[in-house]
């Protein structure tokens, strides 16, 4: 981690979807990133995301979470950040995601570039069947935004 630190300072980059609470502390601890970026759904769910946007905070450096994936990534980092206080920016891919979009029960309310909190119940996903059969696993298919 030392080492990565070492490299992230002099290139002055961030670190995205970093695997652990404990590994986002141990680069911020040692002044390795300007930028937090954890995914709710790589770094141990919402709890976790709030214990690094916490140590960001208390770094005095930014949380911002990376959200790249499906329509479930996207509405539980939504959630968390919404719920975050000291989360003030929301970084998502916006290339065409045919998936993303099927699951999610309400369009994303992206206006004046701000994002507005969903109103339907739940995490705001919903998987049919008419989906599934869409969208069906392919082996060898890997993760392709078509």
């Amino acid at each position: 981690m030392r080492a990565r630190a070492r490299l992230a300072r002099r290139a002055g980059l961030g670190v995205e979807s970093n695997g652990t609470v404990r590994e986002f502390a141990e680069l911020i601890a040692a002044g390795g990133v300007d930028i937090a970026q954890p995914d709710a759904t790589f770094v141990g769910g919402p709890r976790a995301f709030s214990r690094v946007a916490a140590l960001a905070a208390e770094a005095g450096i930014a949380c911002v979470p990376h959200v790249w994936g499906s329509g479930v990534t996207f509405a539980a980092n939504l959630h968390t950040v919404l719920a975050e206080p000291t989360v003030e920016l929301f970084e998502y891919c916006t290339l065409p995601n045919p998936l993303r979009d099927a699951l999610q029960v309400e369009p994303v309310d992206f206006v004046d570039s701000t994002i507005g909190a969903p109103t339907a119940p739940g995490l705001g996903v919903r998987l049919t069947e008419d989906i599934e059969r869409e969208f069906a696993f392919r082996p060898g298919g890997g993760h392709v935004i078509r």
